[in-house]
């Protein structure tokens, strides 16, 4: 259950949608995804330190993490690559 809660916290944040958003009308190569999604996730993450000092770095919880953005900005690259 670790990974689909990790799944559904990281979904629910609003902070990752809009940068996914964001990343995805940016985005035109398919490389570009895991660069913005691990930078994405950074940013959450950063986020987390700053608002909690007590954080502590999960590698397990970061790459799990890191699938929301990925599929997110998966999905809008294929919509604009079969869109044109």
């Amino acid at each position: 259950m670790f990974v689909v809660d990790e799944f559904l916290s990281e979904a629910s944040n609003l902070y990752t949608i809009s940068l996914a958003v964001a990343a995805g009308i940016v985005c035109r190569r398919w490389w570009h995804v895991a660069v913005a999604s691990i930078a994405i996730v950074m940013v959450s993450e950063a986020l987390l330190f700053i608002s909690r000092p007590n954080h502590r770095f999960n590698l397990a919880s970061f790459a799990v993490a890191a699938l929301v953005p990925a599929v997110l900005i998966s999905v809008i690259l294929a919509f604009k690559k079969y869109r044109s």
